[in-house]
């Protein structure tokens, strides 16, 4: 459907023209294949985005969970993949509800139990691994970078921020308590 084509968040894949004559009349075809185009981003855009995060966090309502898993050790490895931010799921489709908040408290529940159960350890260092599916889909048509439709509970730029938004807060706590690295593990999405 051409009419709602807007050229600036679409490009031209490849186009065909075809004419053939059939009888006392000549038949044209035109077909035309698009992709939506990535975004882009400028420095400037990023700058004002990181500039206007909330880093100031108050309370987490977060439950603690007591357990001890020993006392040796320096180096802890937090591993966050397949969290899926933006699926949308309900209890009549699918059997289980899932959607941005449930995914963000799985989050940092997952943060937070893994720091309960090792806060007698003197941690040395983190490895916080991200990616590997955190979001659910990659680009503006709502899609798998393979083009797999999904569904999801709110948009592109809506996910990433929260996204980043997490990530950060995630880095920031556990800084709190050793030195951390980030390590990008990418996913298919």
């Amino acid at each position: 459907q051409l009419h709602n084509y807007d050229p600036h968040r679409f490009e031209i894949v490849s186009a065909k023209n075809s004419k053939w004559n059939s009888g006392e009349n000549t038949l044209y075809s035109s077909k035309i294949t698009v992709k939506p185009k990535q975004p882009s981003i400028l420095d400037e855009d990023l700058e004002q985005w990181f500039d206007k995060l909330d880093r100031k966090y108050g309370n987490l309502t977060i439950p603690t969970i007591s357990s001890d898993y020993g006392t040796n050790g320096n180096l802890l490895l937090l591993p966050i993949s397949d969290l899926h931010y933006a699926l949308k799921a309900s209890m009549l489709e699918t059997g289980n509800e899932y959607d941005c908040n449930i995914a963000e408290n799985l989050f940092f529940y997952v943060i937070k139990d893994v720091l309960t159960r090792t806060k007698h350890i003197k941690l040395k260092k983190i490895i916080f691994t991200i990616g590997g599916d955190m979001s659910n889909f990659d680009n503006l048509a709502g899609t798998t970078v393979k083009g797999t439709a999904q569904d999801n509970a709110c948009g592109y730029f809506e996910m990433m921020e929260k996204l980043f938004e997490m990530t950060i807060m995630a880095i920031d706590m556990l800084a709190n308590i050793a030195p951390v690295d980030v390590i990008l593990v990418n996913g298919n999405h």
